[in-house]
């Protein structure tokens, strides 16, 4: 029986398989073309104002929050950790009274809790959609929403061209003839992510409700 030493001494690519091989050329592929990325450390101390991510407003680094957030986590007793997912054993009442303050912040009848933006436009995106529905999405619009559309369960799904609204008249044209029910252009995240602006916007709405 071999020791540890002459594993930990083999070359792992020198028995490698087929999806070690595939693997391998792939990754080579990407080092071949810059496409590999690397971790870095930022230093919190020099980003006054972070623009590169989604802290632009700094909220991260305020020792205000930082201390408010301590007390409730006291005062609510909170584990140190969800422990799972909210339908099992991971629901808190942290959790369930932040969803009705959003709720009565933003006067509506609830509000479900997402850990980030990007998983509740995939996950409404996900869900809302049935198999008698179509999505048209702008070519750029977030990763979150195309993320979204290819768990959907709408029968249609495809991409206009960035900013073309004669491109969405077509792809609109095209899904009402191969669907029944309701058919809206996500948009706002695209201007929203983009920067566009939101000329030509009312247009866009003006497109589906004619349909």
């Amino acid at each position: 029986m071999e020791g540890a030493a002459e594993i930990r001494g083999r070359d792992p690519w020198a028995e490698e398989g087929f999806v070690l091989r595939k693997m391998r050329k792939s990754l080579e592929s990407r080092k071949s073309r810059g496409l590999v990325r690397q971790l870095t450390l930022q230093q919190s101390s020099c980003l006054e104002n972070d623009f590169g991510s989604n802290d632009y407003l700094g909220l991260v680094r305020s020792e205000m929050l930082r201390r408010r957030a301590s007390k409730i986590l006291e005062r609510y007793q909170c584990v140190n950790g969800s422990t799972g997912s909210r339908l099992v054993t991971g629901n808190s009442r942290l959790a369930e009274d932040v969803e009705a303050l959003a709720a009565k912040f933003h006067n509506s009848e609830c509000a479900v809790l997402f850990n980030s933006g990007f998983n509740a436009n995939q996950g409404l995106l996900g869900c809302i959609a049935s198999t008698d529905d179509a999505i048209l999405w702008d070519e750029r619009c977030h990763a979150s929403a195309r993320e979204g559309t290819r768990v959907t369960n709408a029968s249609y799904v495809k991409a206009f061209r960035h900013n073309d609204l004669d491109s969405l008249q077509k792809e609109l044209t095209d899904a009402l003839e191969r669907v029944t029910g309701a058919v809206g252009p996500d948009k706002k995240e695209n201007y929203l992510f983009e920067g566009s602006g939101e000329d030509g916007l009312t247009r866009v709405f003006s497109l589906a409700f004619a349909r």
